[in-house]
């Protein structure tokens, strides 16, 4: 009779799991996030088939908050951008390599002492490492990422920070898409990527809020109707209030991960 009532609540246990997978399975939606990482950038781009990062921020705090965003289970990461090499930027990326299975990888350039690659293929050896290049583009179920710019010709770490221009497709009746511009540490002096359509419904401002790496032309171009800025307690004086001000000047509503915390878009 036990061994009944086992088999049982066997059952029960066996239905509820598997309705809450088909469930999470079917209604999970497409969503960007903009971690909250302290001084420091990472952005994840999730749907039910695929996950993407842009950046993994300066330490352990992305990688202990991933299986948040997955679904129940999934320990692979299907591609990481990491827009250039500074630690604020991709010092997290060594612990995900380490807990999840990443397909691919692109990064700026390939450092020409190649130790990062080698520590890279050290812990992860299937994973892909690409160069990327301007043009280079990436298609998922709900999103279309393009990359604008390369570190060709670039001398400054900054400047060779990789642009994304991100959009995010939601189904349903009205099929609506959200367009992102994600600018890593680009400085205000690289221009190339005026030559693209930078119209964007959310702008990741550039650098942490600082007064170097925005201006009127760039708010112009992408006419963002929010502004989002990773940024936590530095000595830098990030975000300067230069960058606030102009923000304010052209009505733009922006978002603190420092004062607000992580930002769940849609």
């Amino acid at each position: 009779m036990r061994f009944l009532k086992n088999i049982f609540y066997f059952l029960i246990f066996a239905f509820i799991l598997t309705s809450y997978l088909i469930f999470s399975f079917l209604f999970y939606k497409p969503k960007v996030v903009f971690f909250n990482v302290g001084q420091g950038s990472a952005v994840g781009i999730f749907n039910k088939k695929t996950s993407l990062l842009y950046d993994v921020g300066p330490g352990e705090v992305l990688g202990r908050e991933l299986h948040r965003f997955l679904p129940f289970g999934r320990k692979t990461i299907d591609g990481i951008l990491i827009s250039h090499y500074d630690k604020d930027h991709y010092g997290g990326l060594f612990k995900i390599l380490k807990n999840y299975r990443v397909k691919f990888l692109i990064l700026n350039e390939i450092l020409p002492e190649r130790s990062f690659e080698k520590q890279i293929k050290l812990i992860s050896p299937t994973t892909k490492i690409i160069k990327a290049t301007k043009g280079t583009t990436i298609k998922t179920p709900f999103e279309f990422l393009v990359i604008l710019n390369d570190a060709q010709g670039k001398k400054e770490d900054n400047e060779k920070s990789l642009v994304v221009k991100l959009t995010q497709f939601y189904s349903g009746i009205l099929n609506q898409k959200v367009d992102f511009l994600l600018m890593g540490d680009l400085p205000n002096s690289v221009r190339d990527i005026f030559d693209f359509n930078l119209k964007s419904d959310i702008l990741l401002v550039p650098h942490h809020g600082s007064r170097y790496n925005i201006s009127e032309e760039l708010i112009q171009k992408v006419s963002p109707r929010l502004a989002v800025i990773q940024v936590g307690l530095n000595s830098y004086g990030h975000p300067h209030q230069e960058t606030i001000d102009l923000l304010k000047k052209f009505n733009i509503n922006f978002w603190r991960t420092d004062i607000n915390g992580e930002l769940i878009l849609p």
